[in-house]
């Protein structure tokens, strides 16, 4: 199932949409990857079911923490 509807809005926050609404009620099942800052921790946190180390390089090499946010009740 997807929803185009933030294509339509250039204001759209697809991830204040995804926490207000009950996404672990959806068929699908949906997976986040992002990087693990205070407001999707905040969004999230009962959707939250890893946390890994994540190391990029490049010109700015730096090692951050990305969460995968799930919304079913087992991965």
């Amino acid at each position: 199932m997807s929803c185009n509807d933030f294509y339509l809005q250039s204001n759209a926050n697809v991830y204040e949409y995804l926490s207000l609404n009950k996404i672990s009620n959806e068929k699908a099942e949906i997976y986040l990857i992002l990087e693990n800052v205070w407001i999707i921790k905040l969004l999230f946190k009962d959707l939250i079911k890893y946390e890994y180390d994540k190391k990029y390089t490049g010109y700015n090499k730096r090692k951050t923490t990305h969460l995968i946010i799930y919304n079913k009740q087992k991965l």
